[in-house]
């Protein structure tokens, strides 16, 4: 899940990645591109061998949170598993990254826990749970004008 996972003393390349043998550099380019990592990567003297510290304390945390879902896209997974992965981002980044994530021709799956009506907006069928029990589905249409959206859905 997205939201565990960290970046690591290692270059944006690597960190992308992540030692995965299936994965060659234009494969990175493309995942970077996706969710908007180019110009700040053409930016850096050492483009994608610039190196990364543990957690992406140097980084704004907004590109850390890119290279992560640029890590999570690269090889088109067939299951995309995302939790709380979009908060602290401005609205044109979070439109940017939901739209990435939520293209009907992407190859995976993708399972979310998120509170974001934005993001619930643009999935096929959002699930609301309440002590580990479906308590309402449907799509965002049929489900915003409900009690649980104002109780669940915040941003």
């Amino acid at each position: 899940m997205l939201s565990h996972e960290q970046l690591f003393n290692g270059t944006i390349e690597e960190n992308i990645s992540m030692g995965r043998p299936n994965l060659d550099f234009k494969m990175v380019q493309k995942a970077a591109d996706k969710v908007g990592l180019t110009s700040f990567i053409q930016e850096l003297n050492d483009g994608y061998n610039t190196v990364i510290n543990p957690g992406g304390r140097s980084i704004p945390r907004s590109v850390a949170l890119k290279m992560l879902i640029a890590r999570g896209i690269a090889d088109n997974p067939k299951l995309l598993l995302l939790e709380e992965f979009l908060h602290n981002l401005e609205l044109k980044e979070r439109q940017r990254l939901t739209n990435v994530l939520t293209d009907k021709d992407a190859p995976w799956t993708m399972i979310a826990v998120s509170n974001d009506p934005l993001f619930a907006s643009q999935c096929d069928q959002v699930l609301v749970l309440r002590d580990g029990k479906i308590v309402e589905h449907g799509t965002y249409q049929e489900i915003k004008d409900r009690e649980c959206f104002t109780d669940l859905f915040t941003y």
